[in-house]
C-alpha cells in the first residue's frame, strides 16, 4: 500500500483555496489537478466521495473531483459496465500533486492498479516500452490486473503502467526494451501490436479537453468549486490524523491470483508468432519451446524468414516509430511537471 510523506502534516481552512484562486475568472486554474483512473467504485453517484476519501488515507486533500458528463466520455459505457472510472482530482499545494503522482501511481484500490497522472500535460508511453495487445475472447471478461498478473507469470515482468479503454485492447508499457524484447519473445496467449500516437498518451483526458465543460461548472456560487471531503474526513485532516474511512476494505486484494488460460491452438501460436516478427521484428520464443509440433514444413519457413529477415525487420520497425512519433510532434521521454494552468 502507498505512503505518501508527511511533508504537510496539518490542513487549515486556508488551504482550501489557493492564494489568489477566488480572484480568477476561472478559479480551478490556481488550483493543481491530477488524472486517476481505473478506480472502483460500485455506484457512480458515490465517485467525488469516495475519492476524496481515498485521497485522505493518504494524507491529502482532495479539494475538487471533476467526472466527465456523458457527451465528454466516449467510454462512458465501458466505464459503467466495469465499474472502473477516471477523473481529475484537484488539489491545493503543488507539492501534493507532484506527490500523487509520485506515490499513488500503481497503488492498489480494492486490487484494482490505479492510474495517477498530472492533470494538465501529457504523460506519453514510450513506444519501445509498449505493447497494445488484442485480447482473446477469453480474456476479454477478465479485470487489467489479471490479466497483468498472467503476463507477469508468463514473462517475469511487472507492467509499469497501463491503459484500457474497451474490452478487447489493452496497452502495457514495460520498464525498458528490454522488458518489451522479452514479453514479446515469451508471452504466446495474445497478439501485439506497436504502440501508436493516437493511443500513446496515458491520461484518457486532460483538464483542456473538457475546459468548456469545467468553465461551465465553475460559475460563482457552483456547487463544485464548494466541493469539500466529508465533515469528518476534513476534521482528521485539519488535525493531521487518517480519517476513518474503511481502510481495511480497501486493500483487501481479491485479485492477487494469476488466472487460468488456455494456450492457443498451433495454428494461432504460428499466426502470433508471424505477426509479432511481421510488425516488431521479435522471434517468438515460444515456437521453438512448443511440444509436438505437427507443421514441421511451417515451422521451417518461420525460422529461416526469422533468419533471413529478423534484423531488418526490427530496423523497419524502430524507425517506423520514430518517424510516426516525430510527424506527430510528440516529445519523449515523457514525465512532465504538474503546474499551474495559464487559464484565466
Amino acid at each position: 500500500m502507498a505512503q505518501v510523506p508527511a511533508r504537510n502534516p496539518k490542513y487549515s481552512a486556508a488551504d482550501l483555496w489557493p492564494p489568489g484562486s477566488k480572484d480568477r475568472d476561472f478559479p480551478p486554474a490556481a488550483f493543481f489537478p491530477v488524472y486517476v483512473g481505473n478506480f472502483l467504485c460500485q455506484q457512480r453517484a458515490e465517485l467525488v466521495a469516495r475519492v476524496q476519501q481515498y485521497f485522505a488515507s493518504k494524507g491529502l486533500l482532495a479539494r475538487m473531483v471533476f467526472v466527465r458528463s456523458a457527451q465528454n466520455d466516449p467510454f462512458q459505457s465501458y466505464q459503467d459496465k466495469t465499474k472502473l472510472y477516471d477523473c481529475l482530482v484537484y488539489l491545493t499545494r503543488q507539492r501534493d500533486a507532484q506527490d500523487a503522482v509520485k506515490y499513488l501511481h500503481r497503488d492498489k484500490y480494492y486490487g484494482h492498479r490505479l492510474n495517477v497522472f498530472p492533470g494538465r500535460t501529457p504523460d506519453i508511453m514510450d513506444p519501445n516500452h509498449s505493447v497494445v495487445y488484442a485480447l482473446s475472447q477469453n480474456m476479454m471478461q477478465l479485470p487489467t490486473r489479471l490479466i497483468e498478473n498472467h503476463i507477469l507469470s508468463a514473462t517475469g515482468f511487472v507492467a509499469k503502467s497501463t491503459k484500457r479503454f474497451s474490452t478487447n485492447q489493452l496497452i502495457v508499457q514495460y520498464e525498458g526494451p528490454v522488458q518489451q524484447e522479452k514479453a514479446l519473445r515469451d508471452y504466446r496467449y495474445m497478439f501485439a501490436h506497436p504502440l501508436t500516437v493516437e493511443l500513446s498518451q496515458q491520461q484518457d483526458f486532460l483538464e483542456e479537453d473538457v475546459i468548456d465543460e469545467l468553465r461551465a461548472r465553475s460559475q460563482k456560487h457552483s456547487t463544485f468549486l464548494a466541493m469539500c471531503p466529508e465533515k469528518h474526513v476534513l476534521e482528521a485532516l485539519y488535525a493531521g490524523t487518517k480519517p476513518d474511512v474503511g481502510l481495511m476494505d480497501w486493500v483487501a486484494d481479491p485479485l492477487d491470483f494469476v488466472p487460468k488460460i488456455h494456450k492457443p491452438r498451433e495454428n494461432v501460436l504460428f499466426q502470433i508468432a508471424e505477426s509479432t516478427l511481421r510488425k516488431f521484428g521479435i522471434t517468438c520464443s515460444f515456437i521453438n519451446k512448443t511440444s509436438k509440433i505437427r507443421d514441421k514444413e511451417r515451422m521451417a519457413k518461420f525460422k529461416r524468414n526469422a533468419e533471413s529477415n529478423g534484423r531488418q525487420l526490427r530496423s523497419k520497425y524502430q524507425k517506423a516509430i520514430e518517424e510516426m512519433f516525430r510527424l506527430g510532434n510528440v516529445k519523449l521521454p515523457w514525465r512532465m511537471t504538474v503546474g499551474r494552468c495559464n487559464q484565466d
